[in-house]
């Protein structure tokens, strides 16, 4: 401390001695530099404050110490943030000494560069420069800066308001209204550059006391100059010029950060991502809440840029298209159900989130505008009004104006222009059935009466319940009450009651014949109709409610699915001693008692039963007669004892070879043919029926013989199917070939693609997909192929995208033979497409944790009916190596990455993670296999830039940057919160002039932290160096 006072005494002697001498300020300035240390500022000696606090002395400013000042300021003798702290000291120059006033206004915005003529709009954008030229002081440095900066804004702002509030008493009437306009000036400028705005965000941040005080002046101001209207001195030119201002200044509280215009695509007016997307919600995630689509959705609008109305109108398409595709096919209730009561919800979850273009308009007018578009596609309309035999718009809208989503005028106006435009002809007579439409709406109410009435207590009214399930098996009655069920999210439930009537009539309790044949039928009703809802939307639906029941544990380990037939070893075990008895039964045809049969164990043994047939059968011992009258015998009463033993059928089928396949095949042809006679027990008809489409059900989906030929009754609709003596890459190439060529993706080939991923694996895949986008050059084929990568991406969008920023990337840039394929445009293409699938599973991800922490621990499959463990963690967020499959445990974990794994840690640990998350969220986010990969790939992207090498890898990267920043504030936050530290600074610096933007920092720092501020402030100051 001695020695600081004993420098300041010689300073300010110097000073002293300079100003009677009159020294020149380059004098004064060699004078200076002599008496401080060799790498010493002057600010640790407040030198700006020693010559502020002598050029301010007398009523007008000392001209030649100002000169000294400027002259400091130049050579970096003192900082800025000094010069602005000793400034704001001065609180009572602006009515007082007006002249000292403006002298300081003038050093403020003239003093770095010399100004020969004075003009406001010129000097305010030398004064960012000045401001922000050349800032070489630390990151501690550059943030009192920012705090300095919003100071100096507090204290222009109390110097307006204390001469408005003075107004009548003071003299210098014109001097001061200038010096008011000239503040007015300046704080405008600092508010409008993008630099000087972002470091007074900072130090708002920072801060927050002096922002307070800002906002309470800025009240202040504008009170003022409400109360003084009539009394005012200034002319009202003035004062209307500060309440304008204000308004800049009161925009400081608003993140500053513009959407980036770098992205490769322009605003669309359609996008075949949000058309297949709608495909897969209404076939395959129609039972699964809505919010992760809506995400989805809301996802791609605002990397596409797509307008709200366009997103509306996309979907409403895609859902028209659908119909007409599937009008007479098995997914004809399941458009019906999405078109009419599900997409009406989306539409209402879409309307609580703001447009991301930011339009003001209200949700019922761009909806209307989105109609207003699709009365245009006319021959679709007309399409769906044939096919379906109503006016569909007629129904859509109805459902609109139900959620409130339209009003009854804008509704009646579409309908208007519609019956005017429509060139369908109307036929005078009434159609033979009422339209899908109709029924779908109808079965709603319907689906909550039923779940009432099942509420009831089973055990007293068996009677009643096995009416009501038995009359609902009539005709389409129950496919549209499980389309219905699903759309409005009450399947689940209504499986859950099933189980439960299944589980309380498999028992028996010594009752009467007539209450254990109710009670038969009630186990043969629930479990075919159970069977069946596992076939239409997945196992998943029936073992959601994570119970032990035999029918859960049947379906798990023996119910063929789509990825094929269970394997034998899973199948339920039998008693030996009871396989004899139930080879007599069904051998003599005698009767099956009712009252003490145990039904679900007569569903393990009897394939067994049929199994001992089938060998004796083979091996000659008995005739196909006889096989057919057991056949006959089994079939006879209970229908889901046949389908117990056609899954095992399929199952046993599925591992024998061609030549062995004959009469295994033959004889589950057997259980498909109607059965003659009588029928011997109540709703014969309807439980065969039902039990004849479970059986081809899973002949389709899990044996070759049954994959065509017969796909009436419900079967699976299979449109493409790989050729066996083409190589996949070739196939793959075609059908990519073909998609781009139509520029949008349709059922076949998404068929295509998913019967590849599966006999390809996700990880050749990935890599063939991408060779395909980089063997393109034109632009405008890159947009395209973009967009249809992503959409393909959609079958399976966790385990792709792992895949591609695990393996494929990693491979590229790591390859000096393949950096060419990374120079723009493809290169650029590949980063857009890497950005949107991370944000895509991202959001995908969060949709689930968020759907799992309000209801339970089940992950309803989006996307393929395909297990994907290799993504789905525990609770705690770590992955179970040991439940993985080897081919799934190969693709999380690689050589490089297991021997990186304790480096990766402790690269977080120690800081080495961007400041996006506190240190107590690290280990937490880096147990995610997911995140570690992307921590792995931004470590890549930081070695690339290290190299200071500009080329087409760190082109990629910058790309990859700027990308990830037009996904939005929180996707791009959850992408680039793994970027090291040092690698912004590397950006910069690796970077041409002009092509990064300057304000990055503030996109990618979390602002909210300390580290974050630093070094944004940092990254801001060097920006204009």
């Amino acid at each position: 401390m001695e020695i600081i006072k004993q420098k300041q005494m010689i300073l300010k002697s110097l000073l002293l001695k300079a100003w009677r001498e009159r020294w020149s300020d380059v004098q004064w300035s060699a004078k200076v530099k002599g008496v401080l240390q060799k790498g010493t500022s002057g600010d640790v000696y407040n030198l700006a404050e020693m010559l502020l606090s002598q050029a301010l002395i007398g009523p007008s400013p000392n001209t030649l110490i100002l000169s000294y000042l400027k002259h400091a300021i130049s050579s970096q003798v003192v900082s800025y943030a000094a010069v602005l702290t000793a400034m704001v000291r001065y609180e009572d120059l602006f009515t007082s000494r007006p002249y000292c006033m403006r002298s300081l206004l003038d050093l403020l915005v003239s003093c770095a560069h010399k100004i020969r003529s004075f003009e406001i709009p010129d000097s305010s954008q030398h004064l960012t420069q000045w401001l922000l030229g050349s800032c070489h002081g630390n990151a501690e440095e550059c943030l009192i800066l920012c705090q300095s900066l919003l100071t100096a804004v507090h204290w222009l702002l109390r110097g307006i308001l204390h001469a408005f509030e003075k107004q009548r008493e003071i003299k210098e009437t014109l001097v001061i209204a200038k010096n008011i306009e000239m503040c007015s000036e300046v704080l405008k400028r600092l508010c409008e550059a993008k630099h000087t705005r972002g470091l007074l965000y900072i130090g708002r941040l920072e801060d927050e006391n002096v922002w307070n005080g800002i906002e309470q002046v800025l009240t202040s101001i504008r009170n003022t100059l409400v109360n003084q209207q009539q009394q005012a001195v200034f002319a009202k030119e003035l004062r209307e010029k500060v309440d304008r201002y204000l308004v800049e200044i009161q925009k400081l509280q608003n993140h500053p950060v513009t959407p980036l215009s770098v992205s490769m695509f322009s605003s669309k007016a359609s996008s075949c991502t949000i058309n297949i997307m709608t495909y897969m919600e209404a076939i395959l995630n129609i039972t699964i809440d809505i919010q992760p689509f809506v995400d989805q959705l809301l996802l791609v609008e605002t990397i596409q840029k797509l307008y709200r109305s366009t997103v509306y109108l996309e979907l409403m398409r895609a859902s028209l298209i659908g119909t007409v595709d599937s009008a007479g096919g098995n997914d004809e209730l399941k458009w019906a159900a999405f078109t009419y009561l599900k997409l009406p919800q989306v539409l209402l979850r879409l309307k609580s989130v703001p447009p991301s273009d930011g339009s003001a308009q209200e949700n019922s007018e761009i909806l209307n505008q989105a109609l207003e578009q699709l009365l245009r596609f006319l021959p679709l309309l007309d399409a769906a009004d044939t096919k379906c035999n109503c006016d569909c718009m007629q129904y859509l809208l109805q459902e609109f104006n139900k959620y409130g989503l339209m009003s009854e005028m804008q509704v009646s106006k579409i309908l208007q222009k519609r019956a005017a435009e429509t060139q369908r002809i109307k036929s005078p007579d009434v159609p033979p059935t009422q339209p899908n439409a109709s029924l779908i709406l109808r079965a709603e109410p319907t689906v909550t009466n039923i779940l009432k009435t099942l509420d009831a207590d089973y055990s007293k009214s068996q009677e009643a319940l096995l009416g009501v399930l038995g009359h609902m098996m009539s005709g389409k009655s129950f496919e549209l009450i499980l389309a219905a069920a699903a759309a409005t999210g009450k399947l689940k439930k209504f499986a859950g009651k099933l189980i439960k009537f299944n589980e309380f009539a498999k028992q028996t309790s010594g009752e009467g014949s007539k209450a254990s044949y109710t009670r038969a039928l009630l186990y043969d009703i629930s479990f075919l109709m159970l069977c069946h809802i596992a076939q239409l939307y997945g196992v998943e639906m029936v073992t959601a409610n994570g119970g032990d029941s035999f029918f859960e544990n049947w379906a798990t380990q023996c119910l063929p699915d789509d990825n094929g037939a269970k394997p034998l070893e899973l199948a339920l075990k039998p008693e030996q001693s009871k396989l004899d008895h139930w080879l007599s039964v069904i051998s003599t045809g005698s009767e099956m008692k009712t009252s003490l049969t145990k039904w679900h164990e007569m569903c393990i043994h009897m394939p067994y039963t049929m199994q001992e047939a089938l060998n004796a059968w083979e091996h000659a011992a008995i005739t196909t007669d006889h096989v057919q009258k057991m056949v006959d015998n089994v079939r006879s009463r209970m229908c889901c004892i046949p389908v117990c033993i056609a899954a095992w059928l399929c199952s046993h089928i599925s591992v024998l070879g061609a030549a062995e396949r004959n009469k295994p095949t033959k004889m589950l042809q057997m259980f498909m043919v109607p059965l003659s006679g009588e029928p011997i027990m109540q709703f014969s008809n309807e439980r065969s029926i039902l039990m004849m489409n479970i059986i081809k059900k899973m002949c389709s989906t899990s044996l070759d013989t049954w994959l065509t030929g017969s796909s009436s009754g419900g079967t699976a609709e299979v449109g493409f199917t790989i050729p066996l003596k083409k190589p996949t890459k070739e196939v793959l190439h075609e059908v990519f070939s073909k998609i781009l060529k139509a520029g949008c993706v349709d059922k076949t080939a998404l068929i295509a693609m998913d019967q590849i991923i599966n006999v390809s694996g996700i990880q050749w895949f990935c890599e063939s997909i991408v060779n395909e986008l980089l063997s393109l050059f034109r632009k405008d084929d890159l947009q395209i192929a973009v967009e249809v990568i992503i959409t393909l991406f959609q079958v399976d969008i966790e385990q792709l995208t792992l895949a591609l920023i695990r393996h494929v990337l990693t491979q590229i840039l790591n390859d000096p033979s393949q950096w060419q394929n990374l120079s723009d445009p493809r290169g650029h293409a590949l980063a857009t497409l890497s950005v949107w699938c991370i944000a895509a599973a991202q959001t995908s991800q969060n949709s689930y944790r968020e759907a799992r922490s309000k209801e339970s621990a089940f992950k309803p499959l989006r996307g393929r009916k395909r297990v994907r463990t290799d993504v789905e963690k525990d609770e705690s967020g770590f992955c179970k190596d040991e439940s993985r499959p080897s081919k799934l445990r190969r693709l999380l974990s690689t050589a490089e990455e297991d021997n990186n794994t304790a480096t990766l840690a402790e690269f977080a640990a120690n800081g080495g993670i961007m400041m996006l998350m506190s240190h107590s969220q690290q280990p937490q986010i880096m147990t995610d296999p997911f995140n570690r990969a992307l921590a792995s790939l931004f470590q890549l992207f930081a070695s690339i830039l290290a190299e200071n090498t500009i080329g087409p890898r760190s082109e990629f990267v910058m790309s990859f940057v700027k990308d990830a920043l037009q996904c939005g504030e929180g996707v791009s936050r959850s992408i680039l919160q793994f970027m090291p530290v040092n690698m912004i600074s590397q950006l910069f610096r690796s970077s041409l002039a002009g092509t990064f933007p300057s304000d990055l920092a503030l996109a990618v720092c979390d602002l909210e932290l300390p580290m974050g501020r630093k070094i944004a402030a940092k990254m801001l100051c060097l920006s204009r160096r």
